[in-house]
């Protein structure tokens, strides 16, 4: 089986309970299922592909910390399995919802967060998201 690119893509399903990697019809169809880890809730809610990885959102995620704090976990295509490369978990206790957008460019991904009470706009108002960017390295994804 050869690694897709982002043109071989045909679509992706998503599901609570796992994200189906598909390629083209003429190329076979589906080509693997991610299972949901343990403590997701809304794995697949989000989604993105980029060569040899996926970036799947869970909004929801339940960290140690606090409930719906969330994640986005990156997997990578190793000869012909996907393997967990990185769950990327937010940086402060005052995000929540985060990996309810993620977006992936080569060695950039970005995750989304609905809700951040650090990010206030100038009139006072701290409900807004915000957005996280990690950059693939050699010793793994790094926050920026």
């Amino acid at each position: 089986m050869q690694p897709f690119s982002r043109k071989s893509i045909g679509f992706l399903t998503l599901s609570i309970c796992f994200l189906g990697v598909y390629n083209t019809p003429a190329m076979g169809g589906q080509i693997a299922k991610l299972e949901k880890p343990i403590g997701a809730s809304w794995f697949g809610f989000a989604s993105a592909t980029d060569g040899n990885y996926v970036v799947v959102g869970d909004y929801t995620f339940d960290a140690a910390i606090s409930q719906n704090r969330g994640t986005a976990i990156v997997y990578r295509l190793d000869g012909s399995s996907w393997v967990q490369d990185a769950m990327l978990i937010p940086n402060s206790p005052e995000i929540q919802l985060y990996g309810y957008s993620v977006a992936i460019d080569q060695d950039l991904v970005v995750v989304g967060a609905y809700y951040d009470t650090s990010v206030c706009n100038p009139v006072g108002d701290c409900s807004m998201g915000s957005a996280n960017v990690f950059r693939r390295e050699a010793g793994g994804w790094v926050f920026e």
